[in-house]
């Protein structure tokens, strides 16, 4: 897919930027020169105390950091719907900024979004112990692959619209693969824009699910002739199920012979059809997309910058390490310190109530959405997979140096400090 096409091009533009150390410093000078004063950026200005409160304020939401659980059970509940922005998971520009009752905005984007937004906005945020967070997003890939490869499945039976076809039979390939984005949203089982369609799942859930077909075939193939291969699929109630995938056939009970031939338990971060967890951690793409992910967004140098080729300099030069990039992470620092407010997803509920006090809401008013607030059902406390832990100690090790950077950030912002 051309933005696949795209993020492999910036892969390989990365990847030839040789930034050296006086590089790197001449770079970051210009960059605090530009874009380090948090204050003058619209960055809170007065860290969560006093200030204009009808200006918009703006929610920086770092995937992976309970941001939609945040927005959803308590934003939403809290502010009434006549001053919430239209939401802007994928894009900005449904988003009308003039509109006075347009006053609480979430989007995907990184910081350096802010300097399109009016004058005085409020910025606030969510971190996230990053093995933690990066663990959450290798199973939110795997979680998102079903619905990809279900509107892949339309796609390949023709289901385009034909103002899509038109454009791009036109040579308007843009604005073809925007009316592509709109039809594939319309298709998503909930209202809002498809995860697939969104930043960063947009580029590595295609890429994730174009690997998992290259796994898949060379996994088929192997089985080839296996008719005797059962898989448990026994649920978590404890109904057994098994399925043979070449008869096609389930059964709740096995006869002896068949029992014999029970496929090994599949280990969710380590299983022949999906790309491991060990091996994720150490590929380029989540490198560009994941390692040190938060710091980037705050920085605003992520893949998905408004600052172009000065981001994927500046990333360069992060992924490089040395005393630049702790130079870079104190800028971070500096810029939370004027942010409205700065939560921990790992210690929420205390988020909650010190949000609620930055944005001057009342945690005992009125709910304005039917679904209530936190505690009810949708908004409690979500369960990864049930091999969370292990997999924690597994990508630790692998994230230790990269993570690095952060622990500072976090540590400056009375975080948690990561112990690997």
């Amino acid at each position: 897919p051309p933005l696949l096409l795209l993020l492999l091009g910036s892969l390989l533009l990365t990847g030839r930027i040789a930034i050296g150390d006086a590089s790197c410093d001449t770079l970051v000078e210009g960059y605090a020169k530009a874009h380090g004063a948090p204050q003058a950026r619209g960055g809170g200005g007065n860290g969560g105390s006093g200030g204009d409160r009808s200006a918009l304020t703006f929610f920086l939401h770092v995937p992976r950091t309970a941001g939609r659980t945040f927005s959803s059970c308590f934003i939403k509940s809290a502010v009434p719907p006549s001053k919430m922005c239209p939401a802007a998971w994928d894009s900005l520009s449904r988003v009308k900024l003039d509109n006075p009752q347009c006053t609480v905005l979430t989007s995907h984007d990184d910081f350096s979004i802010v300097e399109k937004l009016p004058p005085g906005t409020h910025v606030f945020t969510h971190l996230r112990d990053p093995v933690d967070r990066f663990v959450s997003a290798y199973e939110f890939i795997i979680a998102g692959l079903r619905t990809f490869d279900n509107v892949q499945a339309l796609r390949r039976k023709g289901a385009r619209s034909s103002a899509e076809q038109q454009l791009r039979a036109k040579g308007n390939r843009r604005a073809a693969e925007r009316q592509l984005l709109a039809e594939d949203n319309s298709r998503a089982p909930k209202r809002g824009a498809q995860t697939a369609n969104v930043w960063p799942w947009s580029l590595l859930i295609p890429w994730f699910h174009k690997d998992m077909q290259q796994r898949r075939a060379k996994l088929e193939a192997d089985l080839s002739g296996a008719e005797g291969q059962w898989a448990n699929n026994t649920h978590v109630r404890g109904v057994p199920q098994y399925y043979n995938a070449a008869l096609k056939l389930k059964k709740t009970e096995l006869t002896a012979e068949e029992a014999a031939h029970v496929l090994p338990a599949v280990d969710p971060y380590d299983n022949a059809l999906l790309m491991p967890l060990e091996e994720f951690v150490k590929h380029p793409m989540a490198l560009e997309l994941l390692h040190n992910g938060e710091l980037l967004q705050v920085l605003g140098i992520t893949n998905y910058s408004h600052w172009g080729n000065e981001a994927a300099q500046l990333r360069a030069c992060v992924h490089a390490g040395g005393p630049t990039s702790h130079r870079l992470a104190a800028i971070a620092a500096e810029r939370l310190n004027g942010f409205l407010h700065v939560g921990s997803t790992n210690r929420l509920e205390e988020t909650v109530e010190l949000a609620a006090a930055a944005l001057g809401l009342p945690l005992d008013g009125p709910s304005y959405t039917k679904r209530g607030g936190l505690g009810v059902r949708g908004c409690g406390k979500r369960g990864g997979f049930g091999r969370r832990a292990s997999a924690k100690g597994q990508a630790s090790a692998l994230l230790q140096a990269v993570a690095a950077p952060m622990c500072k950030l976090l540590q400056h912002r009375f975080c948690t400090l990561l112990q690997h």
